[in-house]
């Protein structure tokens, strides 16, 4: 058996397979942008917020339980309530403005957090960033 080399396919100018890419690949910037977006939200706010426990017990006097609960009120309120009805508002009027007022919800939730001095505070602006 005899064997030949592949035919090499000739190259089109501004085509995917050409031989010198023209830029970088798009598909590269939506993971950069996911992975952007889920370190934000979920890598700071849910794994960075032990970080802020033993100084916000010193600070206003709540348990480390009473510190857990509130992103599982959060979630439990927000989470099950508006996960369907975020889907639909996804495919209404679009992930991008979606996105925008939840950032909005998250931003703002998190500066109050500076401010609050009741637990009733605490669970209210988490359930506000579970929203977000």
């Amino acid at each position: 058996m005899e064997h030949r080399p592949a035919e090499k396919i000739p190259s089109v100018k501004g085509c995917r397979n050409s031989d010198k890419p023209a830029g970088s690949f798009y598909g590269w910037w939506i993971v950069l942008a996911a992975f952007l977006n889920l370190f934000c939200s979920v890598g700071i706010i849910y794994y960075g917020f032990p970080v802020f426990y033993p100084s916000m017990i010193d600070a206003l006097g709540f348990t480390r339980a009473q510190l857990t609960q509130g992103f599982l009120v959060g979630f439990a309120v927000a989470g099950l309530i508006l996960g369907i009805p975020a889907g639909a508002l996804i495919d209404k009027v679009g992930a991008r403005q979606v996105i925008r007022v939840g950032i909005w919800f998250v931003s703002v939730s998190l500066i109050l957090m500076g401010s609050m001095t009741r637990l009733w505070h605490y669970y209210l602006l988490c359930i506000t960033e579970v929203i977000g």
